[in-house]
């Protein structure tokens, strides 16, 4: 199976700079999403498919599963090269009328202005003719492996029958001209040594580009040009196709087009590569002991610190209720809805002990309301995510009048009626769902808010595991769950240690005194006296020499051991993105108050946002893929905010976010890891997101890296130490830029390449970058500090 790429959104955005490029690609991508999305995201795609002007990049874990010669791959690129790297299919178009012209072989004459092409023989003059056919812009890298080439044409309505035996050829040359009205000027150009014949059956059928239509392989004559010590990746190259007898096939030219603006029916060309990665040889300084610079430790994130598995129940475990929620007159594919009994399957066992199992069999099931889960021990399960597992329907989005408000959102609708809340810039309000709300839904079962002062922080030591307490209100016990606030002092001391001292932008949001900036949830491990031994390091100083800040010490409210799995949620495919900030709320996971909890192989498609994660700790979501039909945008596919130590792994994300994959507001020490993304924008979405890790990440395309979202109030990007580990950008913007970031202090930018491509990037300030467009031999950062935590 291979996967699609779709390297340009929909809508025009500054942050992407598209621009007039979405005139051009936008018809395709329609066509090529329709088909994907029918083959549930992973389909086949054959070197000859018209891809109208798009790159399309096929990808899977292997990455070479698409192409179909390994053998000749290794041979090419060596045996220990073989499975690594990318595959792609780029077409390539006439871009002037002069790119494409017909020269009488008995008198040179070279016509540029022939709304046809006849191939190689003018009936209605009586000459044969060389037809010249020039690409600009072949983009593709130096010491890429050509699988195959073809040329398409076009047919128009005259005569296309009898035998005919062409031969094409190229230019051999490093950058060809485009043809001019003189004399000779296709048939004196000189000509590649490998030629290949083309016998094409009848072209009976007008207007029409199908099989019959493509030429030949063309792949060792363009391999000839390509491999030219002069030819240079953007260079043009012009292709010469001649033959004898008197019959001809009839296609169209680009003169045609520019009388016809709407109908582009001339040659393209399609050329089938193969890229190898680069060798991930080399070793980051930066893991040396005794370097000099701050590294975070990420190892701490996901499900039980990631040092257990994910459990897997079933019914036969003697620990877990077993509930069929067909018991509660759920039916599936019986296009009756099934929410009412969902609900009371989840109210019926919302106070029994130990863990629930809910399960749902293989089909559909119809939801118009948000399942509520409010109790710990209580694990949702489908029978897999696949075209045969377990579906919920949703038809509506949250914004129905007939949809249950969580209580977050009823929190802020007098807000929002009053007409207070933020709008975008032609006045609309911001949806209430941008960024909360799901149909499935999860929260502590009483106000979050609602927290008992416990004790001051004396004295703590970023990145140790204990600290002493002051002023305690009552003992602290083991295992208990507490609630590290830091607070920023009237000089905003706090503040400036976090952005390292850098010159960036503060927003209001964020600064001013006795602000709690930062907060870490941690796990006592014991006590002794007034020192407070904890499960994860610790974030921040406190109370240490010249420091002004304070922290203190609160209750947290979290339920445990919830999860969802196994199913894949469905949105409606006609449904129309509204526009950002404007979600209607088709949103499928809106998980807050968990803590050593999962959602494992789940699929969301068509959603405004697939997974929203607020105050969360020690979360994973693994095998997680996102998808879009018609071609609509989306507002995130996983987003973390106010959490600590979430984890979100092998994930495949094609539903085309505006932020993706993003850390939001307050989120610390979480992970995006061993991911494949469509298009990229690593959103560090401003709130003091810091100590963040986007690690082992494949990304199709990105017009730049770095683009966020946030409010400006709530500036700087980000506070220090965010990191980015081994990043590969398959495609990138053509001034090889991976984009542009600045009031993001302190970044770790550490094996970010793209192969074939010498990338570069603007970040600021005063980041630490090592390996640019090279891979490093750790791939993993999260795996390298979690397997030296774990043989301590």
């Amino acid at each position: 199976m291979t996967r699609p790429v779709f390297p340009f959104p929909l809508e025009e955005r500054a942050r992407f700079c598209l621009g007039k490029l979405l005139l051009i690609f936008i018809p395709a991508l329609m066509i090529l999403w329709a088909y994907a999305a029918q083959a549930a995201l992973t389909f086949d795609i054959q070197p000859d498919q018209d891809v109208d002007g798009l790159d399309l990049f096929l990808f899977k874990k292997g990455y070479f599963s698409a192409y179909t010669d390994l053998a000749g791959f290794a041979a090419d690129f060596g045996g220990s090269q073989a499975g690594q790297g990318f595959y792609a299919v780029k077409t390539f178009w006439i871009s002037s009328h002069t790119d494409d012209a017909e020269e009488n072989k008995a008198s040179g004459r070279v016509d540029v202005t022939s709304p046809d092409l006849e191939l190689a023989y003018d009936q209605g003059l009586a000459r044969d003719q060389v037809v010249g056919l020039r690409y600009a812009n072949i983009d593709i890298p130096k010491g890429a492996h050509i699988k195959s080439a073809y040329l398409r044409f076009f047919t128009n309505n005259d005569n296309s029958s009898g035998s005919v035996n062409l031969m094409i050829s190229g230019q051999a040359g490093d950058h060809s001209d485009t043809f001019a009205a003189v004399n000779n000027n296709i048939s004196s150009r000189s000509k590649t040594k490998n030629k290949v014949a083309w016998s094409p059956p009848n072209w009976s059928e007008p207007w029409v580009s199908k099989d019959l239509q493509k030429s030949s392989n063309l792949r060792n004559v363009i391999h000839e040009i390509l491999s030219r010590p002069g030819f240079t990746p953007g260079n043009a190259i012009s292709l010469f196709i001649e033959g004898t007898g008197t019959n001809m096939r009839n296609s169209y030219s680009y003169d045609y087009y520019l009388s016809h603006p709407d109908r582009k029916r001339y040659a393209r060309l399609l050329i089938e590569y193969a890229m190898p990665e680069p060798p991930c040889n080399f070793s980051p300084v930066v893991l040396n002991p005794g370097n000099g610079v701050f590294l975070p430790d990420y190892s701490y994130a996901g499900y039980q610190w990631g040092e257990g598995e994910i459990p897997h129940l079933t019914s036969a475990d003697a620990d877990v209720t077993y509930v069929d929620v067909c018991s509660f007159g759920a039916t599936a594919d019986d296009e009756s809805d099934d929410t009412q009994a969902v609900l009371a399957a989840v109210d019926a066992y919302a106070a029994t002990p130990g863990t629930v199992l809910l399960d749902f069999p293989a089909g559909r099931f119809i939801l118009s309301d948000v399942i509520t889960i409010t109790r710990s021990g209580f694990v949702l399960q489908g029978e897999g995510s696949g075209a045969n597992g377990t579906v919920f329907q949703v038809d509506i989005p949250l914004s129905n009048p007939n949809v249950t408000k969580s209580p977050d959102i009823q929190g802020l609708e007098s807000e929002y009626n009053a007409g207070g809340w933020p709008r975008e810039e032609n006045g609309a309000l911001y949806s209430l769902y941008s960024w909360m709300g799901g149909f499935f839904y999860t929260r502590y079962n009483g106000d979050r808010f609602a927290k008992e002062r416990i004790a001051d922080v004396a004295e703590g030591v970023r990145g140790a595991k204990s600290f002493t307490i002051a002023n305690p209100e009552r003992p602290i016990m083991p295992l208990e769950v507490i609630s590290i606030e830091w607070s920023n002092p009237p000089d905003d001391a706090f503040l400036h240690y976090l952005v390292g001292n850098e010159p960036v932008t503060i927003g209001s949001g964020v600064s001013g005194p006795d602000a709690h900036l930062v907060i870490q949830n941690v796990t006592v491990t014991a006590v002794n006296g007034s020192t407070i031994h904890i499960r994860e390091p610790l974030l921040h100083d406190v109370g240490l020499s010249g420091q002004t800040w304070t922290a203190r010490i609160r209750t947290s409210h979290f339920l445990k051991q919830v999860g969802f799995e196994n199913f894949r949620v469905v949105f409606p495919a006609q449904a129309v993105y509204a526009g950002h900030h404007l979600e209607a709320g088709y949103n499928a996971l809106y998980l807050t108050d968990l803590q050593h909890s999962w959602v494992r192989n789940v699929s969301v498609q068509n959603a405004d946002s697939a997974v929203l994660i607020d105050y969360g700790k020690n979360i994973t979501l693994e095998n997680i893929q996102t998808s879009c039909r018609n071609f609509r945008d989306a507002h995130y596919d996983v987003s973390i905010g106010r959490s600590y130590g979430v984890l979100v792994r092998s994930f495949d994300f094609h539903a085309r976010a505006i932020h993706t994959p993003s850390f939001n507001s307050a989120g610390t020490l979480s992970v995006f890891t061993a991911g494949y993304i469509d298009v990229g924008a690593f959103d560090q979405h401003m709130g003091l997101n810091h100590q963040n890790l986007f690690d082992n990440i494949i990304v199709g395309y990105s017009p730049n890296l770095f683009e966020h979202g946030g409010s400006s109030v709530n500036l700087p990007t980000a506070a220090q130490y965010n990191t980015f580990w081994n990043i590969t950008i398959r495609e990138l913007p053509y001034d090889n830029s991976a984009g542009t970031c600045g009031d993001a202090p302190g970044a770790r930018i550490v094996g970010l390449h793209s192969p074939g491509n010498i990338l570069t990037v603007n970040y600021s300030p005063n980041p630490y970058l090592e390996g640019l467009n090279g891979c490093p031999a750790v791939s993993s950062l999260l795996d390298y500090q979690l397997q030296a935590r774990l043989v301590e």
